[in-house]
């Protein structure tokens, strides 16, 4: 029988055998970050080698417990459900899925500790279970998928696309239609997968343009004296990409308040708006509505002007 005590092999490769399903990104997280040591109790690198029992692995297992519990401190207020998902008015500043071993304050631990077989549903150590997502700085409605079949049904439906969203902005600005309708191609900066621009002859970008469909409705209008009026936005979006809402209101001239990666004159406003006021306050599918409380964003702009 071979002996492969004394066998070295790489260190992520021990890893992955170990958790199957930790994907690779999480697999060199995990090195990296030191989840993953050496038997003298130093970090390791990924292409190191050593001999499999030489590498300790038990802070990652107990990472991984960890996140299986999910998180029972986070509130949320569910909107709806039915047998494929539930509907969850979102907070500001809570994220949809994690992106890291170490994020916990997502909607995806929410669910695992409100209901611990959708774990067994969804494997991934760090599953994502919403069929969309919204930015974290957004607040507003999401889907939360119970069960994988319900998540692939609702995935569907938003790439086809067939839900339809609602938004409310707070922008900087004075428009004069009272409603107006953006269409454009939006695709990602050559190099730069986070923000997206508008496609035009002038700019490169990288391939695929996704035709993007916006409109705007001007729901308020406040003027200041000597300065910059604003506006309160009612927004209906039947295109899905990623950072819409906000790209085609810059590229109009009206940027949302508080958002500082497309507003060029975000760091020289007065007074600087530091949060994202953006809201998915209702989706509608084949006829059926989700709605959730606007009030509140709505009644008081961040300037303080009551409605």
């Amino acid at each position: 029988m071979k002996d492969d005590s004394t066998e070295t092999q790489r260190v992520d490769a021990v890893v992955k055998e170990r958790f199957a399903s930790l994907g690779r990104k999480f697999v060199d997280e995990a090195i990296e970050s030191g989840l993953v040591i050496g038997a003298d109790g130093n970090r390791l690198k990924k292409g190191d080698r050593l001999p499999p029992t030489e590498i300790q692995t038990r802070r990652l297992s107990e990472q991984l417990e960890s996140l299986a519990r999910g998180d029972k401190s986070l509130r949320l207020k569910i909107v709806g459900e039915d047998p494929d998902v539930i509907v969850v008015d979102k907070p500001a500043g809570v994220a949809c899925f994690p992106k890291s071993l170490f994020d916990t304050k997502t909607l995806t631990h929410w669910a695992i500790a409100r209901s611990p077989g959708v774990a067994k549903e969804f494997p991934d150590p760090q599953p994502t279970l919403t069929p969309y997502s919204i930015e974290t700085e957004v607040s507003g409605l999401v889907l939360v998928a119970k069960h994988a079949k319900g998540f692939a049904l609702w995935k569907e439906r938003y790439e086809k696309p067939a839900i339809t969203f609602s938004y409310l902005a707070w922008c900087w600005g004075d428009p004069k239609p009272h409603r107006f309708f953006i269409s454009t191609q939006i695709a990602h900066p050559k190099g730069d997968n986070v923000k997206w621009l508008v496609v035009s002859p002038e700019v490169a970008f990288e391939p695929p343009a996704r035709e993007a469909i916006t409109v705007v409705r001007v729901a308020e209008r406040h003027k200041r004296p000597g300065q910059l009026g604003f506006f309160l936005a009612e927004i209906q979006m039947a295109s899905h990409v990623e950072h819409q809402v906000r790209l085609h209101l810059a590229h109009q001239g009206f940027p949302v308040m508080g958002d500082r990666l497309y507003d060029p004159e975000f760091e020289s406003r007065a007074p600087q708006v530091s949060s994202l006021q953006l809201r998915l306050f209702e989706l509608e599918h084949a006829g059926q509505r989700a709605k959730t409380s606007a009030e509140a964003f709505k009644t008081s702009s961040p300037l303080g002007h009551a409605k």
